[in-house]
């Protein structure tokens, strides 16, 4: 399923030429009347006569080698990614049961840091991938000067939620990319005490030895 909304769903919806994708990807012509569907979609790729080309055709490295070879689509793919990241809730939920006096798709938000802040950066969503760069920097720096544990997590975080974030638009496609982002969205909020840490420690004089007595 993963692999369908990957091509039918992420693909070729967002493609210039979906027929030419379609034909570098292996897969008849005909399925371009599936573009923007998923599995249970009236127009689902499933119904037409050719799928079985499907399965013989893609796989994961096939859809990686796709966007080797077509570097530009990642620009895309990334900002619609971005985009769901910072929109961590779900628009057709509500955080209430049906009988509860609360209107439908009411939800409870005691304290939205998290979302106050993403809701923020909506206005400049590139001071998030600014965030995740700064916090890398500044955790090699920590880790190298300091041989602190700190530094250390810190580039392990914002590299998982790099290969997280990819994993999800490179494999996933866009349907419910909103719940697949929900880890690397925790991953990038963390980033934020982390990077105060981070400064915290650089900003600190190192301790001084203290002279030996003879």
């Amino acid at each position: 399923m993963n692999l369908y909304n990957t091509v039918f769903a992420s693909i070729l919806p967002n493609s210039p030429d979906p027929v030419a994708d379609l034909k570098w990807l292996g897969l008849d012509r005909s399925f371009v009347t599936a573009a923007g569907s998923t599995m249970d979609s009236i127009n689902s790729a499933v119904y037409n006569p050719h799928y079985a080309q499907f399965g013989e055709q893609i796989n994961r490295g096939k859809i990686a080698a796709f966007f080797a070879t077509h570097p530009e689509r990642l620009i895309g793919l990334g900002e619609r990614g971005i985009t769901a990241l910072l929109t961590p809730e779900f628009s057709n939920g509500g955080s209430y049961m049906a009988d509860s006096g609360q209107g439908p798709g009411a939800k409870e938000r005691r304290v939205p840091v998290v979302l106050g802040l993403y809701t923020a950066l909506k206005a400049a969503p590139v001071a998030l991938p600014g965030l995740h760069l700064l916090t890398l920097l500044l955790g090699f720096a920590v880790a190298a000067r300091r041989k602190s544990g700190i530094g250390r997590l810190a580039v392990v975080m914002v590299l998982g939620c790099w290969a997280q974030f990819w994993v999800v638009l490179i494999f996933e496609g866009q349907p419910e990319i909103h719940s697949r982002m929900i880890v690397t969205g925790f991953m990038s909020a963390l980033c934020i005490p982390l990077l105060v840490a981070l400064v915290s420690i650089l900003a600190s004089k190192s301790p001084q030895p203290k002279p030996h007595v003879v």
